[in-house]
């Protein structure tokens, strides 16, 4: 390849900036032999098509740099496979542990194999997230899957080419729509300041911790759930009659989620964030395989008590989100956000913030990479499960859930931090949003008040 250097955008650079490497970990389950053999040969034709897979993260006093040199292949580590849960462990382990950015590459993958016919194996990746988003990601392990069948069936491989590299993300955006939404110029100077990013009604952050550690000391764990693909799809339908989307379902079940493990005795205000995919909103479109970070976040806060309606919740929350991204200010207040972070003196400001909260911006945050354009199905191989951790000690929400649909069953993941929050408070948590899932699909309208779904011994009551 040709040499390439870019320097990090300030987006990029708060995966980097806020004590430590951020890092998104997917998991593949995986039914079907494959050869350690063969998994490298795709991963070596992978890294070749994407450019951000051959390059390290170099810095200096002019910058922090993507630069290119003698890229070394992924990584590949392969264990046998000892028990059903191993790989849980393994993903936190992953998960928790930094890439070696001054090196590259940005990505190492773990093969956890079982050689017992009918049984599963797991595929799991870890990348930086300054290179990818959940979408590319996901994509990523059925690129792979797609080599390895072609590989294992002895098909001919046509030469992999490189996919161009993408300009930096503010680059990528259609000015004309975004100025007819806003009347404005993402360019002019702004006056945002970092402490509005808390202004308006306090949400309930702190008062949800559990304990307390310097950021240095917390790390990831996660639980995964699933949602029946009976249930899904039921769910989909439900949301479409309501008038709302499953996304927005999701919001709704998070903020219900955190209300009753508050167990407020007044409405609470809580704040409830969304990682939404830019891809469409790019001239050109970028595609889902094409492996980059083009996603940002959009927060809303909303007052939840006993008698707040799950369905209201939900449009409530569609409409805010579908306002935020048609009229664009979305995107200069991110640009103005990011392009702050250049001011060492506010980045300091952020970050004090954040260790205040120990890291936490939102009460709850939704990462919904939605139905997978792929069939999960390769030859002999078949793709029986997705799952997406994210390093989430550094900074991240109190609550979070990952989300992906494959072949119409929601796969979903947890990531919580300790000793911020209880193994048994999360997984308390966990079941409560399942629960609250399935009765939202049941034909009748219902409150806060009436979900009897969590388990409350043991859970302190907060007051308002």
């Amino acid at each position: 390849m040709n040499y390439f250097k870019r320097e990090l955008t300030p987006g990029e650079k708060m995966f980097t900036h806020l004590g430590g490497e951020m890092s998104m970990t997917f998991i593949g389950q995986v039914e079907g032999l494959i050869s350690p053999d063969v998994l490298q040969q795709a991963l070596r034709l992978v890294q070749k098509r994407h450019l951000l897979l051959q390059v390290h993260i170099s810095k200096s006093d002019e910058g922090v740099f993507f630069e290119s040199g003698d890229a070394q292949d992924i990584p590949l580590q392969v264990i046998d496979k000892q028990s059903d849960n191993q790989w849980v462990a393994i993903a936190e382990t992953e998960v928790n542990q930094t890439l070696c950015v001054n090196i590259g590459p940005l990505c190492r993958v773990i093969f956890l194999r079982s050689t017992e016919p009918g049984s599963t194996s797991e595929i799991i990746v870890t990348m930086h997230h300054a290179i990818c988003d959940a979408i590319s990601g996901l994509n990523f392990i059925d690129q792979v899957l797609s080599y390895c069948q072609q590989i294992e069936a002895g098909e001919s491989i046509a030469d992999v080419v490189t996919l161009a590299a993408l300009p930096p993300l503010k680059d990528l955006f259609n000015a004309s729509s975004v100025n007819q939404g806003t009347g404005e110029n993402p360019q002019e100077e702004s006056n945002w300041d970092a402490q509005s990013a808390w202004g308006g009604p306090q949400p309930l952050i702190s008062e949800f911790f559990e304990g307390q550690a310097a950021l240095s000391d917390c790390h990831t764990r996660f639980l995964t759930r699933q949602l029946s693909r009976e249930m899904t799809i039921q769910l989909k339908t439900r949301s479409k009659e309501e008038g709302t989307t499953v996304h927005a379902a999701l919001c709704a079940a998070m903020l219900f989620g955190a209300a009753a493990i508050a167990r407020a005795d007044a409405p609470v205000y809580l704040s409830c964030g969304s990682s939404v995919s830019l891809r469409n909103y790019c001239e050109p479109k970028v595609q889902d395989d094409h492996l980059s970070c083009i996603s940002d976040g959009v927060t809303h806060t909303y007052s939840v008590g006993k008698t707040t309606s799950f369905w209201d919740l939900a449009r409530e929350s569609k409409s805010n989100l579908v306002q935020s991204m048609s009229n664009g200010s979305w995107i200069v207040n991110s640009a103005d956000f990011f392009e702050s972070m250049e001011n060492m003196p506010q980045l300091e400001q952020l970050r004090a913030e954040l260790e205040r909260l120990m890291g936490r911006y939102a009460s709850v945050l939704i990462a919904n990479a939605g139905q997978a354009k792929f069939s999960g199905q390769y030859g002999t191989i078949q793709l029986k499960g997705l799952y997406f951790p994210i390093s989430v000690h550094l900074a991240g929400p109190c609550f979070a859930l990952n989300v992906v649909t494959l072949d119409d069953q929601m796969f979903c993941t947890f990531p919580y931090v300790v000793p911020m929050f209880s193994d048994e408070t999360m997984a308390m948590f966990a079941d409560s949003v399942m629960a609250i899932l399935h009765q939202s699909c049941v034909p009748q309208a219902f409150e806060l008040g009436g979900f009897d779904g969590v388990a409350h011994e043991k859970t302190p009551q907060l007051t308002a």
